[in-house]
C-alpha cells in the first residue's frame, strides 16, 4: 500500500499487487491455457484415429470423454482467468471514498458499505454490501501498515479474524461446495447409468 500525499492535498492510499506478481500469474495463466490448447490438438488428432464403430455405448463414452476434458479445459482457464482478475485487483482510498476495481468490475463506496474484511494467504478479502462475490487484494507489501490502516477505516465488526472468520467462511462456502458435489454425484451417476443402459 503506498500513501501519496501533496503539499495541502489529501492522503490517497493505494494498495494492489507489485509488478512482478502481476507478470508472474499472467505467464502462469498463458502456460496453462498454451497447454489446454496442445492438449485439445494432440486430442483431436488422436480422435480421429480411433472409430467407436457401429457400437453405442464405445460412441457415448467417446462423447463423454470429449464433454469432460472440454468441461475440465473450461474450468482451468477460467480459473487462470479469475487469478489474472484478482492479481490486478487495485484498492484505492481517497477523498472521494473507497474504490476497488479489476478487469471487468469496479465498485466505489464508502468504508462502511464493506460488510467483512479478513486476510488469507497473504490476499486481503473484502465483501461489499449487497454484492454476492468477493473481492481479493494482494495484501503482502508494506506488511501491517496497510493492514492497520484498513481495519481502522472499516466498521466496528467487519474485521475477521480467528474462530469468527472460521465461522463466517463455513457459513457462506460449504453450502456451495456441498450444492455442487451434489450436482456432480448426481451427473456422474447419470453417466453411468446411461452407460449401463446401453
Amino acid at each position: 500500500m503506498a500513501e501519496t500525499a501533496r503539499a495541502g492535498a489529501p492522503v490517497t492510499t493505494t494498495l494492489q499487487a507489485s509488478p512482478a506478481f502481476r507478470r508472474g500469474v499472467l505467464g502462469a495463466s498463458l502456460t496453462l491455457a498454451a497447454g489446454e490448447i496442445a492438449l485439445f490438438v494432440m486430442l483431436w488428432r488422436l480422435g480421429q484415429l480411433v472409430d467407436p464403430g457401429a457400437d453405442p455405448g464405445a460412441g457415448l463414452l467417446f462423447i463423454s470423454l470429449g464433454s469432460a476434458l472440454t468441461l475440465q479445459a473450461m474450468a482451468v482457464v477460467g480459473i487462470a482467468w479469475v487469478m489474472v482478475a484478482m492479481s490486478w485487483t487495485t484498492l484505492r482510498d481517497d477523498v472521494t471514498g473507497v474504490s476497488l476495481d479489476h478487469p471487468w468490475r469496479r465498485w466505489h463506496g464508502a468504508w462502511s458499505e464493506i460488510t467483512h474484511a479478513w486476510t488469507q494467504g497473504g490476499w486481503l478479502v473484502l465483501q461489499v454490501r449487497g454484492q454476492w462475490r468477493r473481492w481479493y487484494v494482494r495484501s503482502t507489501g508494506d506488511g501491517g501498515a496497510s493492514l492497520a490502516h484498513i481495519r481502522a477505516a472499516l466498521p466496528a465488526g467487519a474485521w475477521l479474524e480467528g474462530s469468527a472468520k472460521q465461522m463466517h467462511l463455513a457459513r457462506t462456502t460449504l453450502p456451495i461446495c456441498l450444492a455442487a458435489m451434489g450436482v456432480g454425484g448426481l451427473i456422474l451417476l447419470w453417466i453411468l447409468n446411461a452407460l449401463s443402459a446401453v
